[in-house]
């Protein structure tokens, strides 16, 4: 936040998407089923987060997301969706989706855990408005060494997560002919970004920590 210039102060809103130990700020946060942003402790006075089960916090307002609502003008968490994966076990997970006028719905995923096609699924319910696009994690470390292959898997370890599950999740995208599609790396090998990249030519797009992926009715 130092290096991109952003101060706690100009933070109204905070989005837990899932209660995992990499999204909450260490194994000692999520013991204690609470999250921070560094390892100081921070005033988050007047913030309020929205987290997708019983948390709590020092200083921030938290407000327990049980189901779709929205949480600022155009922005609304979709609800959390769970899944029971085999190592991290019941994992209810929030996504947001933000109506971007002359747009569409874009979806913003934490890890994706209850699959694109379930986040998908709770957008249709929810909009009647077209899908504009997909960013964030969606959770596919199909290559290499990176134990979440098995351990961020709802199947047995013998059976983790595959490069026929990240064809399926592209072909699902594909059909919806999306504008926007840009995949995270801290869940998802290279493969599977060159997987995405090569599916989805100009509309993909890299999230890398301090870029900007901007959405306006002009672009």
């Amino acid at each position: 936040m130092q290096a991109l210039g952003v101060t706690p102060e100009e933070i109204d809103y905070i989005v837990i998407s899932h209660l995992h130990l990499d999204h909450v700020g260490g194994l000692k946060r999520q013991r204690e089923r609470s999250f921070a942003l560094s390892k100081e402790s921070l005033d988050l006075s007047g913030v309020t987060a929205f987290v997708p089960e019983s948390m709590t916090h020092a200083t921030a307002r938290v407000e327990v997301v049980e189901e779709p609502r929205q949480i600022a003008p155009g922005v609304v968490s979709m609800g959390p969706i769970a899944r029971q994966l085999f190592f991290f076990g019941w994992t209810p997970e929030q996504s947001l989706a933000i109506n971007v006028e002359g747009k569409g719905v874009v979806v913003l995923s934490g890890c994706g855990h209850s699959t694109i096609q379930h986040i998908l699924a709770r957008a249709d319910m929810l909009f009647d408005v077209p899908m504009y696009g997909v960013v964030g994690g969606l959770h596919y470390p199909v290559t290499g060494s990176r134990r979440q292959r098995i351990l961020g898997t709802d199947k047995w370890p013998w059976a983790p997560i595959s490069c026929g599950d990240v064809e399926a999740s592209v072909a699902h995208l594909a059909s919806r002919a999306l504008k926007l599609v840009a995949l995270s790396p801290h869940d998802s090998c290279d493969w599977s970004r060159d997987a995405f990249r090569l599916a989805f030519g100009e509309a993909y797009q890299d999230v890398h920590v301090g870029g900007e992926i901007i959405v306006t009715e002009s672009s």
